[in-house]
């Protein structure tokens, strides 16, 4: 279980960064820890301490939270919505054009349906 939490940080952590189109280095230099350190962080060879955590979203402007929800819970909401995606081809649709997006806009929509649908 630990093991894997700390894969699915790396490879959030590696998602954030290549979607902002920043190399290992850059980030490394922004967080002050080695390229290599980064490296292993991404592919869950080290367990990053609180402080790098911090660093690293300092560096890449999100919360701890946009790394640390892409643990178990997180899995759990994706096997939920593709349930009902697989129910409800609209919900499907929905869930399509939210899927590549960056997660403050997935908030945003969500936000947003339930202002919508209170009523």
């Amino acid at each position: 279980m630990k093991l894997d939490l700390i894969l699915q940080i790396g490879k959030k952590l590696k998602e954030i960064r290549t979607g902002r189109k920043i190399t290992q280095e850059e980030l490394a230099d922004m967080a002050g820890i080695s390229p290599s350190f980064l490296g292993m962080i991404e592919r869950g060879e080290r367990i990053l301490s609180i402080m790098t955590l911090f660093r690293l979203c300092k560096a890449l402007d999100v919360t701890s939270d946009a790394l640390l929800e892409s643990g178990f819970v997180h899995e759990r909401k994706v096997r939920y919505s593709a349930d009902a995606a697989e129910e409800d081809p609209v919900i499907a649709r929905i869930a399509n054009v939210l899927k590549n997006r960056p997660d403050k806009d997935k908030k945003l929509a969500l936000k947003i349906l339930k202002k919508m649908f209170r009523g």
